[in-house]
């Protein structure tokens, strides 16, 4: 481990070095080789919800790959309008549903409206 630290070290060090031989043309910077740019949409595990441990997640995550990359985004992000948790929670009790079994449902959407519960509660100190 200490040799990543002094590699970065003697980075540091050479850094200005190369930086001044640049300006007075003694070195040219270039790209090496090209590194292709991937845009990844968000995951399961950028969610709130996908964060929680319990039985039904597995279940629900495969769902999530079924959403569209907006619905994925708006999963992604903290709601910020008021009433955005409830909406969230709207969504969630649409989707699930028809594809959970009753008892897995409740304990799902349970676990849920307790973590929005608790986000809420805590963006309200936050701004007092």
């Amino acid at each position: 481990m200490t040799a990543i630290f002094q590699d970065i070290v003697a980075t540091a060090r050479l850094f200005p070095a190369v930086r001044e031989a640049r300006q007075n043309g003694a070195v040219r910077v270039q790209a090496v080789y090209p590194v292709k740019e991937y845009i990844v949409g968000a995951s399961w595990l950028d969610t709130m919800e996908g964060m929680m441990m319990y039985d039904g997640n597995a279940q629900v995550g495969a769902l999530f790959l079924d959403f569209s990359p907006e619905q994925r985004h708006w999963l992604a992000s903290t709601p910020k309008h008021r009433g955005g948790w409830a909406e969230r929670l709207r969504f969630w009790m649409n989707v699930l549903e028809p594809v959970l079994p009753p008892d897995l449902y409740l304990d799902t959407i349970l676990q849920y409206s307790a973590n929005y519960r608790r986000a809420i509660l805590l963006e309200r100190r936050a701004t007092q």
